[in-house]
């Protein structure tokens, strides 16, 4: 196995595994951004697949942070059809088998995606792209961290 692998399935583990005070934690750091975070408009911040796994969801976690004046979360909007995983998965694989999102709400107003990981952006990418067809604007997308690293 490749040092990256190794450090992907490393980081991996530490996310799904994690204690939630360490989300809590990290929580905080996600609430300090939305308290400086300044745009003109109301926004929502949208967790990807915010289904709930071992107990919770990171996604949603994160995305409860970011609340402030004009940054509210808008949780069960965007969730993943496909049930296929991409851990330990490459580009390929992750490109030939897409989550086939669905919106399950109406959204009114521009979106902050969020994630947990980012590996290679296919995920927020698909996610994207299935926003911006029904017209919902994508500022950027927030993750936790890079599998890279």
């Amino acid at each position: 196995m490749s040092l990256s692998a190794k450090i992907t399935l490393l980081t991996l583990f530490a996310l799904y595994f994690l204690p939630l005070s360490l989300f809590y934690l990290l929580h905080k750091i996600y609430h300090k951004f939305a308290k400086s975070f300044s745009f003109p408009e109301q926004v929502y911040a949208l967790p990807i697949d915010d289904r709930v796994h071992f107990g919770y969801s990171h996604t949603a976690i994160l995305a409860n942070a970011l609340r402030a004046k004009n940054l509210k979360p808008i949780f069960h909007a965007l969730h993943a059809i496909s049930k296929i995983s991409y851990s330990g998965k490459d580009l390929q694989f992750r490109q030939n088998n897409p989550r086939n999102f669905k919106i399950l709400k109406k959204i009114t107003a521009p979106v902050i995606l969020v994630d947990d990981i980012v590996t290679t952006g296919t995920t927020i990418l698909e996610a994207k792209n299935t926003l911006e067809k029904v017209g919902v604007k994508v500022l950027f997308a927030l993750v936790l961290a890079d599998a890279k690293y």
